[in-house]
């Protein structure tokens, strides 16, 4: 019989907070210079591109990587209520089957929009959806590739959980020192550094932008120790204000190793990868600004934030259909001549409002998806 649980509120808030950061950005990169999605329009203006570019990058450096760190922090609590073998049955019917649903139906009309807006081609949806998804050529994962990645991550877990018995009885009440992040932080950001020699940051192999994975991989274990360790309730405060000032510093940080380091000219290709310090700097900015982001969100959440929210629920479903109920906004103002920035607070309004309405009064209602989202 599996054991009750408490929710931890503050952490569904966070991830109701993340899953609409994942609606911005996209819309972001929609009307911005940087990136590439379902739709987008690009321009030279300036004034228009840097505040856009700056929000994709910033959101770019922690958002998902928290996710994964949440993931991990609820997992062995889960793992313990559940026993094994509900444990995986629960992850296939949370993220296998969603997975499964979606890269047959909601990815398909996704593809399809990039290539009738984006790539121009004559192509019929029919004609792609035959061709393309029924052979199997062209099965895209989208925004769902967190989804398969968790799910290889919690099977892994699940894995060393049995291979090793006592693992779950090991905790440990090391507390998370100001030494500890920073070191933890440095060595995250070497690791990040060797992986994207072979895999540039940015660059989608099969989908999945591999060299991103450090920082995945890292802060999900993280997760799982601090919820062990009990790290987030006994970080101490001078680590705390540590990574929380360090934010004046590392937000316009990133604007001089950019531009200093030529992307305005020449564009960011050099700061993906190779030997250079526009390449270093930056991974490394990236990397000390995720530490600071996740470790100040975590803890302004838990003591601000730590109330239900009737929305909550909604983000996972949100997440999954927010390009279909997005994108319709910018199609219905494409030809619109306004500032780009106005279309991007409408669409980015628009498209958390009708994504999370959506979820919540149609697609958690289904009586197949109900149960699983």
């Amino acid at each position: 019989m599996e054991k009750s649980h408490t929710r931890l509120n503050y952490l569904d808030n966070l991830k109701l907070f993340l899953a609409m950061s994942v609606i911005t950005f996209h819309v972001a990169v929609a009307y911005g210079p940087m990136g590439g999605w379902y739709y987008y329009e690009r321009g030279d203006n300036l004034l228009v591109n840097i505040p856009l570019a700056s929000l994709v990058v910033y959101l770019d450096a922690f958002f998902m990587i928290l996710f994964f760190f949440i993931s991990g922090y609820l997992t062995p609590s889960e793992y313990d209520r559940k026993g094994p073998r509900r444990y995986f049955y629960s992850k296939l019917k949370r993220l296998g089957i969603p997975l499964l649903l979606f890269v047959f139906t909601l990815s398909p009309l996704q593809e399809f929009i990039k290539l009738h807006f984006v790539n121009r081609s004559p192509q019929t949806f029919f004609d792609y959806y035959i061709h393309e998804v029924l052979t199997m050529r062209d099965l895209c994962p989208g925004q769902m590739w967190f989804v398969a990645t968790l799910l290889v991550f919690s099977i892994i877990y699940m894995l060393l959980r049995e291979l090793f018995r006592n693992w779950n009885t090991s905790a440990d009440s090391a507390p998370l020192t100001l030494v500890r992040t920073l070191r933890f932080t440095f060595f995250l950001g070497l690791g990040a550094c060797a992986l994207r020699q072979l895999f540039p940051a940015g660059r989608e192999f099969f989908h999945f932008i591999i060299g991103n994975y450090a920082q995945y991989i890292v802060f999900f274990i993280g997760g799982i120790f601090a919820a062990r360790r009990g790290w987030i309730e006994t970080i101490p405060q001078n680590a705390a204000y540590f990574w929380r000032l360090s934010l004046l510093i590392l937000i316009p940080a990133v604007f001089l190793i950019l531009i200093g380091g030529g992307a305005l000219d020449n564009g960011t290709d050099i700061f993906t990868t190779g030997v250079s310090w526009q390449f270093y700097t930056f991974t490394f900015w990236q990397i000390f600004f995720c530490t600071a982001m996740i470790i100040t969100l975590l803890l302004i959440f838990k003591r601000r934030f730590n109330t239900k929210n009737i929305w909550s629920n909604d983000s996972y479903a949100a997440y999954i259909i927010h390009p279909l109920t997005t994108i319709p906004y910018a199609l219905l103002i494409m030809h619109l001549e306004v500032s780009p920035l106005i279309k991007f607070i409408f669409v980015s309004i628009c498209g958390i409002v009708t994504s999370f309405a959506v979820s919540r009064f149609i697609v958690r209602r289904m009586p197949l998806l109900k149960d699983i989202l």
